[in-house]
């Protein structure tokens, strides 16, 4: 329905403003994969990779309606691209974090993404209604 495809696009450009986001708060330096500092403020403050997260759900969200109606080999292609891709994104992270983690500002900085990050509120507002439904 037009609405559904409506909100489909509404969350893809949110997805992009919040990647776009990300990339101005890191300034000049977004590109250099060296010790780019610490930076917890704008979509930081939220998780720890807020540009990775939004591109590469904002690449399934742009790939998913194209499988719909597609043949198998397609389907197939375009999802292990999209895997392949988000685990070398997944690489990328852990490779950065592991550097940083020298850091005594970027452990305090994970130790408070740990527990008030948007994924941390997820995980309790999921764990509340699985104890709900028992």
């Amino acid at each position: 329905s037009i609405i559904v495809q409506m909100l489909w696009s509404i969350g893809v450009v949110g997805l992009l403003t919040i990647y776009t986001y990300a990339t101005v708060v890191f300034g000049l330096r977004f590109s250099n994969l060296t010790n780019r500092g610490i930076i917890t403020r704008g979509p930081y403050k939220y998780t720890k990779h807020p540009a990775y997260i939004c591109k590469n759900a904002m690449w399934w969200m742009g790939s998913l309606p194209a499988l719909f109606g597609a043949d198998m080999q397609y389907v197939a292609t375009l999802l292990t691209t999209l895997i392949y891709t988000n685990y070398i994104y997944y690489l990328r992270a852990k490779t950065e974090e592991s550097h940083l983690m020298e850091e005594p500002e970027y452990r305090k900085y994970c130790a408070h993404i740990a527990e008030n990050g948007m994924f941390s509120k997820l995980a309790l507002l999921c764990n509340k209604g699985r104890q709900q439904n028992k």
